[in-house]
């Protein structure tokens, strides 16, 4: 029977879960058409996703109140006539394990035999906020991560933290980091990929975590647009950056011009648990003979949140540093992982080679001006994955004030140290029998402790010596190894600046 004002729906009502049972939930809980959620990308994105985390059931909560959905609809939405739109939004919950409405509820007051909240918690997926919008409706998404180990190559996800989801008087928990789409009224992507990006550094650094039009209101505060700010339809690097230093933290802009670079950069700072927000166009790429920018103007960015990397070992790359090949670590991510809000949670992007020409304003051919490009999951016009590519221009790092010594200096001293190590094995076979493989990572000084306290290379009588030291709060670690064993590790003080006495111990540790 269809619901009724007399008859209407559950708070909390459950369903096992498939594509299509999606698809109509959604086209009941937000004032969205079938044909709208069918045609949106995000849907077959989640499809492919859930498959793989094999979710079996949803939940479904109504009458959610979400604050940040609160903010930008008091905000904005309440002004609108007939108040169409409410402030109440609905989330969905997923789990891998199969329950019915009475498990739950007899599960929530400690009656139910079929399923424990213990198993609950254990098959926990995560939850997607829908926001009673006609058609960005995706809001505050925080979902499990795909596995980790892919045989020889691993996936990385530093940056996700701990989410608690209260559901019945439970409390569900789920390592993720939130995602959620533009709307084009509170948030652009960049408002999106910044949202994301505190999310991290919120719990990391302790600022508080903005709602999207707290974001673009803080970002267009003191430079604003040529346009209105709300309804907002983009931000400037510039503005971008206002908006991370009106939480406390000083934002950082290099170039994303060197693919080696940039995987080092995406290693080193993602190891520290600091997201990345990485800015530039969209090229598409369907026409092989005619590559083009997405929507024929390259001053029309895009702003993703890197949050994740996958490496592969056995792919070996090195780098040229003064005629010597150095393996580095970094060198061996073909792919990274990031939050696109044309995509979803976790997308993955995957380093090419870029075509030396593509299509820019006016129909002109035009020297594409990047090194590599990142095949995207974005759909195309004509709803097909992979034909989307992400150019890089620039990054745009959301640091801690003491992290002072840039990851330049660093670099500059690692590759010195891995070209004189490469010389001396050259004149002295017997040294290493193999090339060394380099790592470079900030990290804080718990993580660095608590790698002391465990390193059975070190005497016990080594480690108290080096627990008891004075140490900063952020460390850069440079380290290399040979045959999968650290052979030798440096300290440097990423509280200092360049020219500085940052190294901070006598001489590097050897093993």
């Amino acid at each position: 029977m269809a619901d009724s004002p007399d008859n209407p729906p559950p708070l909390v009502d459950v369903c096992p879960y498939s594509i299509a049972t999606l698809r109509r939930i959604l086209t009941d809980v937000a004032p969205v058409s079938l044909k709208t959620v069918c045609e949106k990308g995000h849907l077959g994105y989640f499809e492919e996703y859930f498959a793989t985390l094999q979710a079996t059931t949803i939940v479904i909560e109504r009458s959610y109140t979400d604050r940040h959905w609160l903010e930008d609809y008091a905000a904005f939405y309440v002004r609108c006539l007939d108040g169409k739109y409410s402030s109440r939004c609905t989330r969905l919950h997923f789990f891998s394990a199969a329950f019915s409405r009475d498990d739950l509820l007899g599960c929530a007051v400690g009656s139910s035999t079929t399923v424990s909240e213990h198993e609950l918690r254990d098959t926990y997926l995560g939850y997607i906020v829908i926001k009673p919008l006609p058609e960005t409706f995706i809001g505050r998404t925080c979902l499990r991560t795909y596995a980790q180990s892919l045989g020889h190559a691993t996936r990385h996800y530093p940056v996700t933290r701990k989410y608690e989801a209260h559901l019945l008087g439970m409390t569900l928990e789920v390592e993720s980091l939130a995602f959620q789409e533009q709307d084009s009224v509170a948030a652009a992507c960049a408002t999106s990929a910044l949202w994301s990006a505190l999310h991290g550094t919120g719990v990391l650094f302790h600022h508080p975590i903005l709602s999207p039009i707290e974001i673009t209101r803080h970002a267009t505060a003191t430079h604003p647009s040529i346009s209105r700010d709300v309804p907002n339809r983009g931000l400037s690097v510039l503005q971008m950056a206002d908006a991370v230093r009106r939480v406390g933290l000083s934002p950082e802009v290099v170039p994303a011009n060197s693919a080696a670079g940039f995987r080092v950069m995406v290693r080193a700072y993602l190891s520290a648990r600091i997201p990345i927000v990485l800015m530039g166009p969209l090229m598409d790429w369907s026409d092989p003979n005619r590559p083009r920018y997405y929507c024929d103007n390259p001053y029309s960015g895009h702003a993703i949140t890197i949050t994740g990397y996958r490496l592969e070992p056995s792919l070996n790359e090195t780098l040229d540093v003064g005629g010597r090949q150095v393996g580095i670590v970094a060198l061996n991510m073909p792919k990274v992982y990031v939050h696109d809000d044309q995509v979803g949670p976790f997308a993955r992007m995957q380093f090419c080679r870029p075509p030396q020409h593509v299509i820019g304003a006016g129909g002109q051919p035009t020297v594409l001006p990047a090194e590599f490009v990142l095949q995207t999951m974005s759909q195309s016009p004509s709803h097909a994955r992979g034909s989307i590519y992400f150019v890089p221009e620039s990054v745009l790092l959301p640091l801690y004030h003491k992290i002072r010594l840039p990851l330049e200096e660093v670099q500059r001293l690692a590759l010195t140290l891995a070209a004189t190590v490469e010389r001396a094995r050259a004149s002295t076979p017997e040294l290493y029998n193999s090339r060394l493989v380099w790592d470079i990572r900030l990290s804080t000084v718990t993580d660095v402790l608590a790698q002391l306290r465990s390193d059975s290379c070190l005497l016990a009588s080594e480690r108290i010596d080096l627990l008891q030291r004075e140490w900063p709060r952020f460390i850069w670690c440079v380290s290399a190894e040979h045959d999968g064993k650290k052979v030798l590790e440096c300290f440097l003080d990423a509280t200092d600046i360049p020219g500085g006495a940052y190294v901070l111990l006598p001489r590097p540790r050897l093993f």
